[in-house]
């Protein structure tokens, strides 16, 4: 599968919001970053667009977070592909592709 070329729509806003806050959870140190996301609500990218969208935000989300902090919210990078990405199978592969671009902190 080519992540560059494979299609992906980000949910609607509320869909997006019920599905981050049930699956990832509704903590408030993730509201922000989760209003973040929104602003790809209903948006048609790539599954390459769906890392760099969470890279990035991530990475600005969480700055000054201290270490250990900032690499539990890369750990649940896998929770939030779920929820923004509907089909399965692609899913999988964004996580895989996630994995290899290491944008985690080291």
């Amino acid at each position: 599968m080519d992540l560059n070329k494979t299609k992906v729509t980000f949910p609607e806003k509320k869909e997006m919001l019920e599905r981050l806050r049930r699956l990832v959870g509704g903590t408030a140190t993730y509201e922000a970053l989760f209003h973040q996301l929104t602003h790809y609500a209903g948006v048609q990218g790539t599954a390459r667009g769906v890392i760099t969208v969470l890279c990035l935000n991530f990475e600005g989300h969480s700055m000054g977070f201290d270490p250990v902090n900032k690499n539990i919210l890369y750990s649940e990078a896998h929770l939030f592909i779920d929820a923004l990405v509907d089909d399965h199978d692609i899913a999988i592969q964004v996580k895989k592709g996630f994995d290899e671009m290491h944008c985690a902190p080291a």
